[in-house]
């Protein structure tokens, strides 16, 4: 009670907003220097130095250029300054955080708003992307600005909203195809809630068509069409990568079962609501996320879509708004529904702070700068195998590097061994297996004729691993 009564009388919403995002940016520096550069991040390099002349594809930044653009001078002008190239993504993920607070508290309260923020602030996905070069804290932010902006035009009916929803749906598109996606679950969901708050098709307003759906539309229609007039559709699309199996599983990995449970009574409650906003927030955020995970999921079993986690990234805001209205179940008294935010907010910390812990001490990702390092320490010009070979070309050019993928055969291994004297294979280990190598055969190969020199790991206390594995060839 005291602590709700603090939240009360001692700290008002500037306040609590500003002790949130001062944990956050805690929670988010030391990762912009702790951590190895990412496969992802050093192809935003490129990406971001050469533009369309990037050799990295499919689904360059021509799809995607918005990010690149805007990297593309500090890139040009700083390509090893990996701290100040972070420096982007943690400013996205601070603006996420208060564009989440004021999302929730605009359409559900001040309360919801705590809770959506606070949870948001220590959310170990949401703080590994805002320490990568990658535009994944910029496709967050734009989700929760364009939920936002949405819900007030649907409301007021003005032109300045009608005209920021089109500008957040362009900026989202134009960082991110999938961000397109999401906003179609958001949008549809908006327009099944009537203005009286009964579930009902409510038709878009000629304001709403004429300045935001219709320029949405022909814009983006232009902006492909003349992509695929310039560029041919194996640079565009090419071949998917991804485990569409495994998306539903990780989804729940990432947001915890706590803060999932959370959101889903948080919908029922919203859905219990009479109020038009409540029902229509509700339902933009089970949409949006349906639409974005059945398209995914479809997408990458055709094999025309790559699946990850981070593509539902712009409905991560209305989760975290609709897991925080669930202390409007104890409106009934103000204080019932401060004691209820502080005590969800505390269930959720502890639910995530294994993960969170474990984000801070090792990351989401491998890290093989000592692996290289020993191998340009002991054999510099040698020759080593691994996945991904962008690592090697990056922080060890002078090796003869080949990549390791899924499709190798050990008849490489062999290959090697028969030519050279010596060589070394860097191998990754997740929880779910080995990198790249599912039969284990590649494994075998190495366990037989090889020595495991150099075993790379941090102790984490989440169902995750980072293992990195450096082996001689042939063993001695």
């Amino acid at each position: 009670m005291a602590a709700a009564k603090s939240l009360d009388t001692g700290m008002n919403d500037r306040s609590i907003l500003l002790l949130i995002l001062a944990v956050g940016a805690l929670l988010r520096l030391p990762g912009l220097w702790q951590f190895d550069v990412w496969q992802d991040e050093i192809y935003s390099i490129y990406e971001a130095r050469d533009l369309i002349h990037s050799p990295f594809g499919p689904g360059g930044m021509e799809l995607r250029p918005l990010y690149f653009l805007a990297m593309h001078p500090l890139v040009e002008a700083w390509p090893r300054a990996i701290v100040l190239l972070r420096l982007p993504s943690l400013v996205f993920g601070l603006l996420g955080i208060a564009a989440t607070w004021r999302l929730a508290n605009r359409n559900l309260g001040r309360n919801a708003a705590i809770v959506a923020a606070g949870t948001l602030a220590i959310l170990p996905l949401h703080i590994n992307a805002s320490q990568i070069i990658r535009y994944w804290s910029l496709i967050y932010l734009l989700g929760a600005l364009y939920a936002d902006a949405l819900l007030r035009a649907m409301d007021s009916g003005r032109t300045r909203d009608h005209l920021m929803t089109l500008l957040w749906l362009l900026l989202g598109t134009l960082t991110h195809p999938t961000f397109a996606i999401t906003a179609v679950g958001m949008t549809l969901a908006a327009h099944l809630v009537t203005d009286t708050g009964r579930m009902g098709w409510r038709w878009p307003g000629k304001m709403a068509w004429r300045l935001t759906w219709v320029p949405a539309m022909v814009l983006l229609l232009a902006f492909y069409a003349g992509l695929w007039l310039f560029f041919t559709t194996e640079r565009l699309v090419g071949a998917a990568a991804g485990s569409p199996d495994l998306l539903i599983r990780a989804l729940a990995f990432n947001l915890s079962p706590a803060l999932v449970t959370a959101g889903v009574l948080g919908f029922l409650r919203l859905m219990q609501r009479r109020d038009a906003t409540a029902r229509r927030f509700a339902l933009m955020t089970l949409l949006s996320t349906v639409v974005s995970v059945i398209t995914l999921l479809v997408g990458g079993y055709l094999r025309f879509l790559p699946v990850s986690v981070l593509y539902v990234s712009a409905a991560f805001p209305l989760v975290l708004g609709t897991a925080g209205a669930l202390v409007t179940w104890f409106e009934s008294t103000p204080v019932g529904e401060q004691r209820a935010a502080v005590a969800l907010l505390l269930v959720l910390t502890a639910a995530l702070s294994p993960s969170t812990v474990s984000q801070l001490a090792d990351g989401s990702r491998f890290d093989y700068r000592e692996a290289l390092g020993r191998i340009r320490e002991q054999d510099p010009g040698g020759t080593v195998v691994l996945w991904p070979l962008v690592q090697a070309t990056w922080s060890a050019p002078e090796l003869h590097a080949i990549e390791l993928r899924q499709t190798t055969d050990v008849a490489l291994f062999d290959s090697l061994a028969a030519s050279r004297d010596r060589f070394w294979v860097i191998t990754s280990q997740r929880r779910k297996g080995f990198i790249t190598d599912t039969d284990g055969r590649k494994h075998q190969w190495l366990a037989r004729h090889c020595t495991d020199v150099l075993t790379t790991s941090k102790p984490r206390l989440d169902f995750e691993q980072y293992t990195t594995l450096l082996w001689e060839c042939p063993s001695r």
